[in-house]
C-alpha cells in the first residue's frame, strides 16, 4: 500500500513576551494554526488541505543576540480521507485516519537581524532541532465504531507469515525545519507567523506502510480475521468524519 514516507506541516500565528525573572533573556510563546498530514493517503501535498488545529506553547532563551534556544511542546490534529482525492484508485481504495500527535522539540533558532539593539521591529528567522512526537491513527469500522489500527496489525504485523513486519511504535523522532517572521508589538512582546516542515522517522502514522497482506493468511492467523480484513480492505462507503 505505501508509496512514499509521510510528512507533518505545521503553519502558527502567536506571540512571544519576555519573562522579568532575574532579567533572565527567556520568553514564553504560544500560538494556534493548522497541522497538515501529507503521506501515502494524499495524492498531492498542499499546505492547507484537510487541516486541523494545532496549539503551540514554548519557551526560548537568547543563547547571543541572533541566536536562540528553543523548547516547543504542541498537540495537533491529523487525518486525511481518499474520498477527497481525485485519483479513481485512491478512492476506490477508501483509506483514511485520524490521530492526535503530542510532539516535544528542542531546537535552535536564528534571527537574520538583532531585534534586541533596538534598530529593528521585525526580523525573518530560521529554526531546526529534534523531537519526539506520540501518535495512534484510529478510524471507524464496518459498524461506525472508532477503531485504533495498530491492534488490529492491517498490514499483516505480528502474524507467524510475515516474521519481518512488527508492529508499530507509537513513540518516534522527528526532525523540525522552519521559518518565519517576527516583529516587536511592544518592548517586551513579539508576535510572529511561523511555517514548519516535520521530517519524521516511521510511515505508519497513517497505518500504511506496506503492502497489503494475503486475505487467506489473515482469516488463518489473525485473532480478529473479520474486522481486520474489513479494516484492510475498506472497499465499502465508510468514510472518516471530517469535522
Amino acid at each position: 500500500m505505501s508509496q512514499f514516507r509521510s510528512y507533518v506541516f505545521v503553519i502558527l500565528i502567536g506571540v512571544s513576551t519576555l519573562l522579568k525573572a532575574q532579567d533572565a533573556p527567556l520568553r514564553f510563546k504560544a500560538g494556534i494554526g493548522l497541522a497538515t498530514y501529507y503521506g501515502d493517503l494524499k495524492e498531492k501535498a498542499k499546505l492547507v488541505d484537510q487541516s486541523s488545529l494545532a496549539i503551540n506553547l514554548g519557551l526560548t532563551y537568547d543563547l547571543t543576540e541572533q541566536i536562540l534556544g528553543t523548547f516547543d511542546f504542541s498537540v495537533m490534529s491529523l487525518k486525511a480521507n481518499d474520498k477527497f482525492n481525485t485519483r479513481i484508485d485512491y478512492i476506490n481504495r477508501n483509506l483514511n485516519f485520524k490521530t492526535t500527535l503530542w510532539e516535544a522539540n528542542l531546537g535552535v533558532e536564528y534571527d537574520f537581524l538583532n531585534m534586541t539593539s533596538g534598530d529593528y521591529i521585525l526580523t525573518p528567522y530560521l529554526h531546526m532541532g529534534v523531537g519526539l512526537f506520540h501518535y495512534n491513527p484510529w478510524t471507524y469500522d464496518r459498524s461506525g465504531n472508532k477503531v485504533y489500527l495498530r491492534q488490529f496489525g492491517t498490514e499483516g504485523q505480528g502474524l507467524p507469515s510475515y516474521p519481518e513486519r512488527k508492529a508499530y511504535n507509537l513513540l518516534q523522532m522527528q526532525i523540525p525545519i522552519g521559518g518565519g517572521i517576527k516583529f516587536a508589538i511592544s518592548e517586551d512582546v513579539n508576535a510572529f507567523f511561523d511555517i514548519s516542515f516535520r521530517k519524521i522517522f516511521t510511515d505508519y502514522i497513517d497505518d500504511v506502510g506496506n503492502t497489503y497482506p494475503d486475505r487467506d493468511i489473515m482469516l488463518a492467523e489473525s485473532p480478529n480475521p473479520i474486522q481486520t480484513i474489513g479494516l484492510t480492505y475498506r472497499r465499502y462507503p465508510v468514510h472518516l468524519t471530517q469535522e
